[in-house]
């Protein structure tokens, strides 16, 4: 994925990913004014809070829906994002598995791949 310049103000956050999947971080963090953070390493946040995984997965939803241009420019205030995010169904696929094909029914739905990678093709050479 690229990453996008994200402003982070007071009150937000960052970090949560390699909390669940404690792969280092894969954009640069920097800071464009004085301030102070405060940081739960993993070993921490599990002992006290649990394994909030499923929350951590719905603050990373709730950021990547409000990166989709389409969302975006709705001006969906936070809470509205949060259920959002908090409505989103996981779709477990293997390998080789068609998500959906070409020309068949489905229901009609935006896809945000979590983990792994997909590829689209086309028989009829639309776009």
């Amino acid at each position: 994925s690229k990453y996008e310049d994200l402003p982070i103000k007071a009150g937000e956050h960052f970090g949560e990913r390699a909390i669940v999947t404690g792969k280092p971080p894969v954009c640069n963090i920097v800071a464009q004014t004085d301030g102070r953070l405060f940081t739960i390493d993993k070993d921490t946040f599990s002992q006290v809070l649990g394994n909030l995984d499923d929350l951590v997965l719905r603050s990373l939803d709730k950021r990547k829906l409000g990166g989709i241009k389409l969302l975006n420019d709705t001006k969906l205030d936070s809470t509205t994002l949060s259920s959002l995010a908090n409505l989103l169904q996981d779709l477990e696929y293997s390998a080789g598995d068609h998500i959906f094909e070409e020309g068949s029914e489905v229901k009609a739905a935006v896809y945000l791949v979590r983990s792994g990678s997909v590829k689209i093709e086309s028989t009829s050479g639309t776009k």
